[in-house]
């Protein structure tokens, strides 16, 4: 359940047998869930890997991805999708928000990449909260040179449950130099009004739309005439789930500006 609220709406989630069988957190209930993301927050126990977006020419945007992934004292590694669930239904997903913004600027002062851009996945949780961005904006402020680096990624579905409350928070980035993306875009029914108002710097496709695109002419028009729209209005246009050479080319012929997945890069350690 807590898998799928952090879905789009009417969004479902199949549990296997096997992942089940495979996961020994599966039979933990809310309190020891509450313990361990404590645990993880106290002791930071969070990993960070990396997964670049290729520019599709020179004149185009892109940076790298962010993920997370969370262990347990004893080194097991918890599954990330029920962690960050379970954060949210806890209420402690803003804490785990700051922790990974925090290790991010730690990661990129101790290896110099001050000259690289790096995306952040932000909850929509975080992204309407004031103490949250209040907390976000000092922070981007007093990090000034590396606050022009990031951009942050927030889900379609999640900035239109509060149009108002993603339009300040936008609107701070922005002040502090940093941009936003608008991932898995295509989901829901969003008018174009909707991002002229946020005016993100970047759409992320859902991947629905990305893959087999060689074979999906209804996709294939779909994407041509959100990049033309995008474009018009000075946003930038990334696909996901980029899994073969023929995708990719596909997608560089519809004018998209970078790919993602699997076959430009998995994601990694630094």
């Amino acid at each position: 359940m807590s898998l799928a609220q952090t879905k789009h709406v009417n969004a479902w989630h199949i549990q296997k047998d096997s992942n089940l069988q495979q996961n020994s957190t599966s039979a933990f209930g809310n309190q020891n869930w509450r313990n361990i993301i404590d645990d993880v927050i106290k002791q930071s126990s969070v990993t960070l890997l990396f997964q670049p977006i290729n520019a599709a020419n020179r004149s185009s945007k892109a940076y790298t991805e962010v993920y997370s992934r969370f262990k347990l004292e004893d080194g097991q590694v918890l599954p990330t999708a029920s962690f960050l669930a379970m954060a949210e239904k806890l209420n402690r997903v803003v804490d785990i928000d700051r922790m990974i913004i925090e290790k991010v600027f730690d990661v990129i002062k101790t290896k110099n990449m001050a000259d690289k851009f790096f995306g952040i996945n932000i909850s929509p949780t975080s992204a309407h909260d004031d103490q949250f961005m209040i907390w976000l904006e000092r922070r981007l402020l007093k990090e000034a040179n590396l606050a022009t680096k990031l951009i942050f990624e927030i889900s379609e579905y999640g900035l239109q449950q509060n149009v108002n409350s993603s339009r300040r928070f936008i609107d701070m980035l922005h002040r502090a130099g940093s941009r936003v993306t608008v991932e898995k875009f295509g989901v829901g029914i969003t008018s174009f009004k909707f991002f002229q108002e946020l005016k993100p710097d970047f759409i992320k496709l859902d991947g629905s739309y990305t893959r087999d695109i060689a074979d999906q002419k209804n996709n294939q028009y779909f994407i041509r005439m959100i990049v033309d729209l995008s474009h018009r209005i000075g946003v930038n246009v990334l696909a996901e789930c980029v899994e073969t050479q023929e995708e990719k080319h596909v997608l560089e012929k519809l004018f998209v500006d970078g790919c993602q997945g699997y076959y430009i890069g998995k994601p990694a350690a630094l």
